[in-house]
């Protein structure tokens, strides 16, 4: 009897853990898998960031037999919303282009909080959710901009160069079409190529309030700060359907 009970709790146990670990696969929205699809499967040779004749394809697509991407940061992220009907680019009132929203519609709209959820804390950002930013310093810069996905939750690390006064350090992966490498472990780094990639990026957050303060490709050696350097804006898409 007592060999069934322990026996009986041992299968308990792992249905608990399956059920577990189905509801926290189902927790990562239908975008962002498809985001994570196309990051790991794109070959080097199919991948090219471009803002002109701006596509993504997969598999079985028009005769296609692999992922390719070509599209910019926003075309990137607006086709996977599209792609899975999440109705978050619908719900943003302002459109640049015929066939695109630009980084001029995304980052008004976050701050807005038209068709997304505004994010202060970096503690508070969750997979699925979108980070994009305005460039107010141009020196440097061919794009107005940036947008990607937040692909992690942020890890507190122990702080390290560039340091700066009263903040705290957090890494998060991030999934983006991008013309440069964010990190070491950036899955575009081995190959140097530009298009869709997963990367690291480190978040600076206010020690008092957990507000982000600050941007820094992992790799890089200059803190971005909010509001002067960038205007940095995070979100949570309100998905219009199931996702």
């Amino acid at each position: 009897m007592k060999h069934l009970l322990s026996h009986t709790l041992v299968i308990a146990i792992a249905c608990l853990s399956a059920f577990a670990a189905s509801a926290q696969d189902t927790s990562i929205p239908r975008y962002l898998q498809l985001a994570r699809d196309f990051a790991a499967h794109t070959k080097p040779e199919n991948n090219e960031y471009t803002n002109k004749n701006r596509f993504t394809r997969m598999p079985g697509e028009k005769g296609s037999t692999d992922y390719i991407v070509q599209a910019d940061c926003v075309a990137f992220v607006e086709d996977m919303f599209k792609r899975t009907r999440a109705g978050v680019p619908e719900q943003i009132p302002t459109q640049k282009f015929k066939n695109w929203h630009s980084i001029h519609d995304y980052v008004p709209a976050m701050d807005a909080e038209a068709g997304f959820t505004k994010i202060g804390k970096v503690e508070d950002l969750r997979p699925g959710d979108v980070i994009a930013w305005l460039f107010i310093d141009m020196r440097g810069h061919r794009h107005d901009g940036h947008i990607a996905f937040i692909d992690t939750a942020p890890t507190k690390i122990k702080s390290r160069a560039p340091y700066t006064w009263s903040s705290t350090q957090y890494e998060v992966k991030i999934i983006d079409t991008s013309s440069e490498v964010k990190s070491a472990d950036d899955t575009r780094a081995p190959t140097n190529s530009k298009g869709v990639g997963r990367g690291t990026i480190r978040l600076y957050a206010d020690d008092k309030t957990g507000v982000l303060s600050g941007v820094i490709f992992d790799n890089g050696r200059k803190l971005h700060e909010q509001d002067k350097d960038w205007h940095i804006v995070m979100g949570r898409p309100k998905v219009a359907t199931a996702n």
